[in-house]
């Protein structure tokens, strides 16, 4: 995976996977509630990330690694994923198994972290991201999954549709290769082969036309003579 930047929406290139971005912000005052994430994603074409396996997990933990190095100054943030529960008529049920998808998917994949989730008023789930911490029991807290307050504020990751390379301008969108890959990443900001075209022929038009008026002087002239 090369270098992509906080909020860079990340796709790739076999078009099978679906595109990523993750939304840091270094500042508290500046990340965002549960509902508020879940509205930024949607009011983008995506939704607050959903995971159907720990293929999919990893993908996103390697994402994390790159975006948070040392050295880019990324400090400890949770970021939101869109897993919650409302429990609402399911009292008989126990509560770990009240959590759903705000995006409607069904997986049944979960990555707790130890004795989590703690229910209560805690209903909405966040991907811990605390390097910085000293580690719990179940070690780290570094990608596993903890329910919240869902007014909380944190960081969030948007998931998306899988993207067809564009013809026009895209402001902000990296194609990278299959996920481990080791190349690097391309980055498409440039119109499409036959705009471009347009964009090269279309300015030299006068200039062909001097060049086809000169010619037929000069024949014109040397025919005369």
């Amino acid at each position: 995976m090369g270098i992509f930047f906080s909020g860079q929406k990340v796709c790739f290139a076999d078009l099978k996977h679906p595109c990523y971005k993750m939304a840091y912000f270094h500042e508290l005052p500046s990340r965002v509630s549960f509902q508020e994430a879940r509205l930024a994603c949607e009011s983008e074409g995506g939704v607050l990330l959903s995971l159907e396996n720990e293929t999919e997990q990893k993908l996103i933990e390697s994402m994390l690694q790159n975006l948070t190095k040392p050295g880019t100054g990324i400090s400890d943030g949770d970021f939101w994923i869109g897993l919650w529960r409302n429990g609402e008529g399911q009292a008989s049920r126990a509560c770990p198994d009240l959590y759903q998808w705000s995006d409607g998917s069904s997986s049944q994949y979960r990555n707790w972290y130890t004795d989590e989730p703690s229910c209560g008023s805690e209903k909405c789930v966040v991907m811990y991201h605390q390097p910085t911490a000293n580690p719990g029991l179940g070690g780290p807290y570094l990608y596993q999954w903890n329910d919240d307050r869902c007014n909380m504020k944190h960081n969030y990751i948007c998931k998306y549709e899988p993207e067809i390379s564009p013809t026009a301008p895209v402001e902000k969108t990296y194609f990278t290769n299959q996920p481990g890959d080791t190349h690097q990443n391309v980055v498409v900001t440039e119109a499409g082969i036959i705009p471009n075209l347009i964009y090269v022929v279309i300015p030299t038009i006068p200039l062909l036309l001097l060049i086809l008026v000169a010619f037929g002087t000069c024949c014109f002239q040397m025919l005369h003579k």
